[in-house]
């Protein structure tokens, strides 16, 4: 699987804003289950340190529904979200 992810901010109730757009890495599709990460870099310390983040989802009819999480020391929070076919 190959392509981007584009992350937009749609809680504000005004124009969506684009906070990011990152490519795709080892993507897969087996049967309705998608994987796929994107990688980042966040700076820590006065330093830059690459992460990556994992996303996991199940196709349903039109959506996809998403778990994700990077690979950070603090791991951070699982995030839920769903994907639309527009």
């Amino acid at each position: 699987m190959l392509g981007t992810v584009t992350e937009i901010d749609v809680s504000t109730g005004h124009d969506q804003e684009i906070r990011s757009r990152r490519r795709i890495i080892d993507g897969k599709l087996l049967g309705n289950v998608v994987s796929f990460q994107t990688q980042g870099e966040v700076l820590i310390d006065n330093g830059t340190h690459p992460y990556k983040i994992m996303y996991n989802g199940t196709v349903q009819k039109s959506e996809i529904r998403f778990t994700r999480q990077n690979d950070l020391d603090s791991h951070g929070r699982v995030q839920k979200f769903i994907a639309k076919r527009e």
